[in-house]
């Protein structure tokens, strides 16, 4: 058994064997050169050809040239190159290859192609049968036309193209412009022509060119004629010509010709011939100028065209140009012809302006002058120093037929006297016929005053936030700026804000002045008015200065307390004073020493901003409870009222008050008068309780009512505070006497 493997092993090697051997020995790998691999092949030095092969390959493939008979320059020393290495460094894919075979390669017999695989090419590669290169047959082509100089070829028009050859094959026709790119050429700005109409090349010796109109109008173009099969077999025009936009030409300019004078500011024909579809454009030249052509018309349709000749230089050296629309190197020019002047008489007199007239700038004037021309005039002013030089004046009318003229004086011409004149000038020779005015006055306004009626007292006192009238008095017709001025108690100016501003300024004699909130209060205020036109001299101020207030109103006056009363501390009073002001109020208690000199010692705050608010108080009454911090009961005091917009607007007590400690009673018996203004009862009005107190101690209350009758009567032991209650009786008027040290003092108690 043994045996038997051992054979099966060795016949199982030697066939795999046997079998290897066959299919490495058939090679089923390899290229086969179809082309050039044809006996008697020739390819001419500067074409390109067709390299071409089959290969079951799965690498590129690289393709070399040979020839046993010459050095190839380039190649290795086997005198194979390799073509394909510049174009196609890492192999050549597919199984076709264009060879641009090179200039520089000799012309001979005995080349070979040779294509081998890039990764195996001793393995794999076909070299094909030996074929000639030889060079390209003489130049034989000569381009007739357009081969000459000045030819110029129109868009849309059609032209010959001819030449002659000594070839077999067709040619191809083709344009070239170094200076432009033509649209559909390739890099080399050649375009092929004839390969729309005759794609396979053109027979023959001639060629009808039907130009394109999307060809660019140029000159520099040439025409090259080259063989289908040879491309280095060609000529080209030894001339370059041109393309236009138009065609046809100008023959001849009738008029002007070397005889014509025609006079400035006159109208005459210019006419010509030409052959032109399209339109012309005209201009002059005046050659003693030097300046080039200046337009007269464009886009002219026909051969004539009527000129208004301006107010030129006269002189015998003017040309008329004319030039094609579309295509200005189509182009005529006319013989010298003259430009004359045809004046007759001159300017006599400017009747107005004259040397004492003045006018206001901004208003409407009439200028007269007298003249025996035949042309019209034109008018200017000059308003600069020293008036006499032509680049400084400006127009006032042009072309002006009669002998007079309006004048719309503008706002922004300099004012004064002697500051400005009028000439008048012949539009035929205004350098030479002319007339100038005498220098005359310029006003900025027609009006001689302007006076501020109000404010203009002495007294007025307006507050911030309200509104008041402005008014004035002036004889001119223009606006007026209107400025408020504050100055200090030295009558020295601070501060000039504008209200109204001279574009356009206030107009009439009045106007509402909405005073802002935020303008500064003062005693010193003017008003300004001014005129827009001539605000320097037009001008005036108000005669007396006027406040300026933060409130509206003029007087506080306190009521109570009014001075003498003794308020207990701790205890409630009413508090009341009288105003016109319609904002709130602050109320602060001042101290001063209780003697004779009564200096001051300083101030309490009842109801102010840096007491906790910012509003005040309103109305007329304040219910006060003498608690505030600081209240020095061995002082005596005065009420104040203060406005809340203006510190300065207040009202404080007619005379001194007390303040005594709580419980005790003054410590120096005061007199009678004194105890009777500082008994209070309060809340009066009242709804219900009230309470009647007094600085000393009370003995009895009685309440009656108008009509004497007891409803309360009341002994107590000298206490300086009662406590009553009215809520059982009815609304209306009662009379309470206050027993104090056995006097009666009697005030009266309104129930509601």
């Amino acid at each position: 058994m043994k045996k038997l493997y051992h054979l099966l092993s060795i016949t199982f090697f030697v066939t795999l064997f046997s079998l290897s051997t066959t299919l490495f020995g058939q090679n089923p790998f390899g290229v086969t050169l179809i082309q050039p691999n044809t006996a008697g092949i020739e390819w001419v030095v500067g074409e390109t050809y067709t390299i071409s092969w089959t290969d079951n390959l799965s690498q590129p493939v690289e393709i070399y040239l040979y020839n046993p008979n010459i050095v190839i320059a380039g190649a290795v020393t086997t005198k194979w190159m390799e073509l394909s290495v510049t174009s196609n460094p890492t192999g050549v894919t597919g199984s076709t290859w264009l060879w641009s075979i090179s200039d520089t390669l000799t012309a001979s017999s005995g080349y070979k192609i040779k294509v081998q695989s890039k990764i195996s090419p001793l393995t794999y590669y076909d070299e094909g049968l030996e074929f000639d290169l030889v060079y390209a047959p003489a130049n034989s082509i000569t381009v007739l036309q357009p081969s000459v100089s000045g030819i110029s070829w129109a868009r849309g028009t059609s032209h010959l193209i001819s030449w002659t050859d000594n070839i077999n094959e067709n040619v191809a026709i083709y344009l070239y412009n170094p200076n432009i790119v033509i649209a559909g050429a390739v890099t080399t700005k050649w375009m092929e022509l004839s390969v729309t109409s005759d794609p396979a090349g053109i027979s023959g010796t001639t060629w009808t060119w039907a130009i394109s109109d999307t060809l660019t109008a140029s000159a520099g173009y040439k025409v090259k004629v080259v063989s289908v099969d040879y491309s280095s077999v060609y000529d080209e025009g030894t001339e370059t010509f041109s393309i236009t936009a138009e065609s046809g030409d100008f023959t001849e300019i009738y008029q002007p010709i070397a005889t014509t004078s025609w006079p400035k500011s006159t109208t005459h024909l210019i006419s010509w011939n030409d052959n032109i579809e399209g339109p012309v454009d005209v201009y002059y030249i005046n050659n003693d100028v030097g300046t080039g052509v200046e337009e007269i018309a464009t886009d002219v349709v026909g051969s004539t065209y009527a000129w208004t000749i301006p107010l030129l230089i006269t002189g015998p050296n003017y040309n008329i140009v004319l030039k094609s629309s579309l295509d200005p190197s189509i182009e005529i020019t006319s013989s010298n012809f003259e430009i004359t002047q045809t004046l007759t008489g001159g300017i006599t007199a400017i009747y107005q302006p004259l040397d004492n007239t003045s006018w206001t700038v901004g208003t409407t004037h009439l200028i007269s002058w007298l003249d025996n021309l035949n042309e019209p005039v034109s008018v200017y002013y000059n308003n600069t120093p020293p008036y006499n030089d032509i680049n400084d004046e400006e127009e006032v009318a042009l072309n002006v037929q009669g002998t007079t003229v309006a004048w719309d004086i503008p706002s922004g011409l300099t004012t004064g006297d002697n500051k400005c004149k009028i000439i008048v000038r012949s539009t035929i020779d205004p350098t030479v016929v002319y007339l100038a005015s005498d220098l005359f006055e310029l006003s900025a306004s027609s009006g001689s005053e302007v006076t501020v009626i109000q404010p203009s007292i002495t007294g007025i006192s307006w507050a911030r936030g309200t509104s008041h009238y402005i008014s004035w008095d002036n004889d001119f017709p223009e606006n007026v700026t209107i400025d408020l001025l504050r100055y200090n108690s030295s009558d020295v100016l601070q501060q000039t804000t504008n209200l109204v501003d001279n574009t356009p300024g206030a107009e009439g004699s009045t106007w509402v002045w909405d005073i802002d909130g935020s303008t500064l209060v003062s005693d010193y205020y003017k008003i300004k008015i001014a005129s827009i036109n001539d605000p320097t001299s037009l001008v005036d101020e108000s005669d007396e200065y006027f406040s300026i207030t933060g409130s509206s109103g003029t007087f506080i006056n306190t009521i109570e307390p009014s001075g003498g009363e003794f308020w207990m501390y701790g205890s409630a009073h009413w508090t009341s004073w009288n105003t016109n002001c319609p904002e709130n109020v602050y109320i602060y208690l001042d101290q001063y020493t209780d003697d004779v000199a009564a200096t001051f010692v300083s101030t309490v705050e009842i109801e102010s901003a840096t007491a906790g608010t910012t509003v005040g108080v309103s109305g007329s009454t304040y219910a006060w409870t003498i608690n505030q911090v600081g209240i020095d009961t061995t002082l005596k005091f005065k009420y104040r009222v203060v406005s809340t917009d203006q510190a300065s607007l207040y009202g404080s007590s007619a005379d001194f008050f007390h303040i005594v400690p709580v419980g005790k009673s003054p410590t120096s018996n005061p007199n009678m008068d004194d105890i009777e203004s500082s008994v209070t009862m309060y809340p009066n009005p009242t709804h219900g309780q009230f309470v009647v107190s007094s600085p000393v101690g009370i003995s009895n209350v009685e309440v009656r009512n108008l009509f004497g009758q007891v409803i309360y009567s009341k002994e107590i032991l000298e206490q300086e505070e009662v406590r009553i209650d009215m809520t059982n009786h009815d609304s209306g008027v009662y009379i309470v006497n206050v027993r104090i040290n056995g006097k009666v003092i009697t005030k009266k108690l309104f129930a509601y």
